[in-house]
């Protein structure tokens, strides 16, 4: 965790000393897309890794305040004691979902350089199998983070964010985790 931070705080002063480009940022009526990755670790007993990727779907209904919806691809590793063996194995699961989020820019940088951004989003995954330790192909996803939008170009930025997932439901059965996306945006 320690080390996402550091990463923000470096990405949001390469972005604040930049100013060089121009971006078609974070202004009302503004629309973009956004495809990205991410990489999660999870903080429960017997999960290992959650891998995200998908694409994001948002609109500037006022200066510095984006709603969206993502569509995400999602693997997910579980680890499981077999007790038959006493062995450690593991199950991977492939899913899908979408999620509504909105992105608040609370610093906006000269020269729409860039800023500086707060997260939230929920919605739903399904799983092509059913997890074991839900015993369901469906579940509650939410996310929170903190992240940087960095102009490349005109229209084109970099984002990068730091963030926290949960997937399932409010019990010692969820999932947790701390991680991150990288993304390019694209406005028109």
């Amino acid at each position: 965790m320690k080390k996402i931070v550091i990463m923000l705080a470096l990405a949001t002063m390469i972005v604040a000393t930049a100013g060089l480009a121009s971006a078609g940022g974070v202004s009302q009526g503004t629309f973009s897309i956004t495809p990205s990755g991410g990489a999660y670790v999870l903080l429960n007993k017997n999960t290992t890794s959650l891998f995200t990727y998908g694409v994001d779907l948002g609109y500037f209904v006022v200066d510095g305040l984006e709603l969206g919806l993502r569509g995400q691809g999602v693997y997910l590793t579980t680890q499981f004691n077999d007790p038959f063996s006493g062995s450690n194995n593991y199950e991977h699961f492939n899913g899908g979902g979408g999620e509504g989020f909105a992105r608040w820019h609370f610093i906006q940088f000269d020269n729409n350089a860039g800023s500086v951004f707060a997260e939230i989003g929920a919605g739903v995954l399904w799983f092509t199998d059913t997890v074991t330790q839900w015993n369901s192909g469906s579940q509650f996803s939410g996310l929170a983070g903190l992240g940087v939008n960095c102009a490349l170009g005109q229209y084109v930025n970099l984002v990068v964010s730091a963030n926290y997932r949960h997937i399932g439901s409010f019990d010692d059965k969820s999932i947790d985790g701390l991680g991150g996306s990288l993304g390019l945006k694209f406005s028109f």
